[in-house]
């Protein structure tokens, strides 16, 4: 958002009207849809997650000031992210997962950075291969029902 004409509910009408918000968009703006596709994704992998398993923290906390200085200054723009970090416990000896989504400023030019509109994407990074990039354009809601 460069724009200072762009107005919050403006920017909500139009995600509802691309298909990327929620009818009822709190569920956008504070993170659990985000959330929700996270939770699927890691029970898919076999890790057992609950939706309260998940640290959320969404875009209620960013300002539109914030959004214009990111932009304009830092080469940079606000996305929802969705982290799972696997962490060691019990002296090295287990594992568990750290979940959160978060709204963060990421490289306006990095993968992330250039997620647009529909676009859903996943970025995947281990210690074993390079980076891992997918991207699916969600132009309804088969994309969404297929996580």
């Amino acid at each position: 958002v460069d724009d200072d004409s762009v107005t919050t509910e403006s920017a909500l009408k139009h995600a509802q009207e691309l298909g990327i918000a929620e009818t009822d968009p709190s569920l956008d703006i504070n993170g659990s849809d985000t959330a929700n596709k996270l939770c699927i994704i890691m029970n898919i992998l076999g890790v057992a997650t609950n939706f309260a398993d998940i640290e959320r923290s969404g875009l209620e906390k960013v300002k539109k000031t914030m959004i214009v200085d990111a932009t304009k200054n830092e080469n940079k723009v606000y996305k929802m992210i969705a982290r799972a970090t696997k962490q060691k416990i019990n002296d090295g000896k287990g594992e568990t997962w750290k979940l959160s989504v978060r709204c963060e400023k990421v490289d306006k030019n990095s993968f992330l950075g250039t997620t647009n509109d529909t676009d859903m994407s996943l970025q995947i990074e281990t210690d074993l291969f390079d980076t891992q990039f997918y991207r699916t354009n969600e132009k309804d809601v088969l994309g969404t029902s297929a996580a």
